[in-house]
């Protein structure tokens, strides 16, 4: 295919953001992959099977192998164009122009030019938010706060700029959104607001008995969208009436989740297992937590199961590991791919039922059990159970 200018641009825009000190390193996946390569170099045909990389391609090819010679040709026109990047001789790889910082340093740089923008409608689209932003200064990311267990949009973004002054200037504009005055604030200001909110609350951890670990924590959760001031009574642990309203007919629409983050392996009908894979194996076949796993929903001795990752471009990473389609999963060969279109949608819709069912037996029976985190920790993205922190199995979260 032909790329026009604007695709070209959006997808130097996409490739340089995946270098950039705001996501490499954050990025397990990449991060590994450019420390792989003695000059940090990463294979276009790699990228080129990222989800918003194959949305912008309009592409459905999620095997790097079968990336085509002019679709990287294609990619690598795109960002000869850029300052921050640099091609091999052959125009099929890339890496930064420059070293990357220490990761303290970065993150503070980061917080420095990063701002809190609020509201916007939850129906709203990253490119759409990206797009507004960057008609009023230089936008680096625009990371879009999402809730700890539905993912839905909060309505609330962190936007970072390209400077500390540039986020100053911006700061002292009035903004609208589709006719809505934003409400503008720093992006520590906002974290430290929060905390003291927090802090205030009657029996707040930090508050009556000043831990620290706690503070951090609610620091941590509000710099990453997670649990906030919109949390609710679910994400509290409450909300025994509200969970009974919901039924096993539950509906789930495609912008209520990242789509491109679920992987499916398939041992196949004829495996025959001397051990039969379990969970925990599963779990660790896929890095867990480190590797970004999210849930694993998966019993020992099936035949299939399926991980969901926390971005689309880690799935898409596991998934580049294997060698003719297949990978050993827990010491047996399996076939894996990234879920995608109605299989997807299908997937995702059976496991809202599955959630809202088992949240209908708990209201039902008073609450008790093991709570909304199950086999994996607590409520929300807490400590506790098998699994380790935040880990949650067979749970969408």
């Amino acid at each position: 295919m032909v790329l026009d200018a604007q695709t070209k641009d959006r997808l130097l825009q996409q490739i340089e953001f995946y270098f950039s000190d705001s996501n490499l390193p954050r990025d397990k996946f990449l991060s590994e992959t450019v420390a792989a390569d003695p000059e940090g170099y990463v294979d276009v045909a790699l990228l080129c099977i990222f989800s918003r990389v194959r949305a912008l391609l309009k592409s459905t090819v999620t095997d790097a192998a079968k990336v085509t010679e002019q679709t990287v040709a294609d990619v690598g026109e795109a960002l000869a164009a850029s300052e921050a990047l640099t091609l091999s001789e052959d125009k099929k790889r890339v890496r930064r122009a420059t070293a990357l910082k220490a990761t303290d340093e970065v993150a503070a740089e980061i917080d420095a030019r990063s701002l809190y923008a609020s509201p916007f409608p939850h129906t709203a689209s990253l490119d759409a938010l990206s797009d507004f932003f960057r008609q009023h200064g230089g936008v680096r990311c625009v990371r879009m706060r999402r809730h700890v267990t539905s993912k839905d949009f909060k309505g609330s973004v962190f936007v970072e700029l390209d400077s500390a002054e540039e986020a100053q200037r911006v700061l002292g504009l009035e903004l609208m959104y589709e006719g809505a005055p934003l409400t503008l604030e720093p992006k520590l200001a906002y974290i430290a607001r929060k905390e003291e909110v927090r802090k205030s609350r009657p029996g707040a951890a930090g508050a009556a008995d000043g831990k620290p670990a706690a503070a951090a924590a609610g620091r941590k959760r509000a710099a990453e969208g997670e649990a906030g001031e919109e949390g609710g009574a679910a994400a509290a642990g409450e909300g025994g009436e509200a969970a009974a309203q919901e039924t096993a007919e539950a509906e789930v629409e495609v912008g209520q989740y990242d789509p491109g983050c679920v992987l499916n392996f398939d041992f196949g009908e004829e495996a025959q297992f001397e051990e039969a894979p379990t969970f925990g194996l599963v779990k660790d076949t896929f890095g867990g937590r480190d590797g970004g796993v999210q849930f694993v929903d998966y019993n020992t001795g099936d035949k299939a199961g399926q991980v969901r990752f926390d971005t689309p471009e880690q799935a898409a990473g596991a998934a580049a590991k294997a060698e003719g389609g297949k990978l050993m999963v827990a010491g047996y060969s399996a076939a894996v791919r990234v879920l995608e279109g109605e299989e997807e949608v299908a997937y995702m819709k059976r496991r809202a039922q599955q959630r809202a069912a088992a949240d209908k037996r708990r209201a039902e029976s008073g609450g008790g059990g093991r709570g909304r985190g199950g086999r994996g920790g607590g409520r929300g993205r807490g400590r506790g159970g098998r699994g380790g922190r935040g880990f949650k199995r067979g749970r969408h979260n």
